[in-house]
């Protein structure tokens, strides 16, 4: 990796192979930052950078005989291959209470891991890396800094993880399906707007229950893509009726999370510019809670 001069996925990935093959115990680790996408929002991608090298730095220095292999594997995630001899939960524990590091960034940095044990898990090693990346969400769902890897949350994490795989899907070909209910006044049943709802499909080509997926999404940082292609698609879809019409409002739902960041403000500042959509007929739906959760940021904004 040409960013912190640890191995990067394929390398790991052959290191797996390799082990695999002795057939020797071993554990993997998998750990991420939890909060990688808004530290780089709030201290910019210099010092997201820093912090990433700062943290190839602490694993590779680990003063730990355990520790064999340490591994950039994705934009935030590193991974790990320890001995099995000798290994306890503080060990595990050491490597996502980094004091010194979270002291020096205010407490903002959080790291998740996940841990899964070969052979006793799996022999495997594309689902030996799987099963990792299950354990990582499980600790991030329970909050725990790390968690083993459980048959017992399998489904449940494997179900999150395949609808993510699906979201990212359907942001990659375009295949969200936006639907527009109409809504009128009850006193004279006068049309006054549309409400845009989104739906998807999964790879079995079944539509997947939205409050589900979109609940997944929130946990996943992925409604930030997904309120982006809404507002965007909507606004192209439905400018040309509500040109005939300026009376009426096209209602968008976007999430409490992106309703105060600026990236997010910004992306729509640039769709109203570039598909000419009159402001005034937007008209963006939010809930109570998000607004008070955000309201120090939305007073800013506003």
């Amino acid at each position: 990796d040409s960013l912190t001069n640890c191995l990067n996925r394929r390398g790991f990935m052959r290191e797996l192979e390799v082990k695999a093959s002795i057939g020797k115990n071993f554990y993997v680790v998998l750990l991420d930052i939890d909060n990688f996408a808004q530290i780089n929002n709030k201290l910019g991608f210099k010092v997201g950078d820093k912090i990433l090298i700062e943290l190839a730095d602490f694993y590779l220095s680990l003063n730990l005989p355990c520790v064999q292999i340490v591994a950039r594997v994705g934009a935030d995630e590193f991974a790990l291959i320890l001995e099995d001899n000798f290994i306890q939960d503080e060990h595990f524990a050491l490597l996502v209470n980094l004091a010194s590091l979270q002291e020096k960034y205010n407490d903002t940095l959080k790291i998740s891991a996940g841990v899964v044990h070969f052979s006793r898990d799996t022999t495997d090693v594309e689902q030996l890396f799987f099963y990792a990346d299950i354990a990582l969400r499980s600790a991030k769902a329970r909050r725990s800094g790390f968690a083993y890897f459980n048959k017992e949350f399998y489904k449940e994490i494997a179900s999150q993880y395949l609808t993510e795989e699906d979201i990212k899907d359907a942001l990659k070909k375009n295949t969200f399906e936006l639907k527009y209910q109409p809504q009128y006044t009850t006193a004279n049943k006068e049309l006054f707007g549309f409400e845009t709802l989104i739906r998807m499909k999964n790879k079995q080509n079944e539509y997947v229950n939205t409050q589900n997926f979109i609940d997944i999404a929130e946990r996943s940082d992925l409604i930030f893509d997904i309120d982006c292609w809404v507002i965007k698609n909507a606004m192209i879809q439905m400018k040309p009726l509500i040109e005939k019409n300026n009376k009426i409002k096209l209602a968008v739902n976007v999430s409490g999370k992106n309703i105060s960041s600026l990236p997010f403000i910004d992306y729509l500042r640039k769709c109203l510019n570039d598909t000419g959509f009159n402001p005034s007929n937007l008209k963006i739906e939010i809930t109570e809670t998000a607004v008070i959760n955000n309201f120090d940021d939305l007073v800013v904004i506003i």
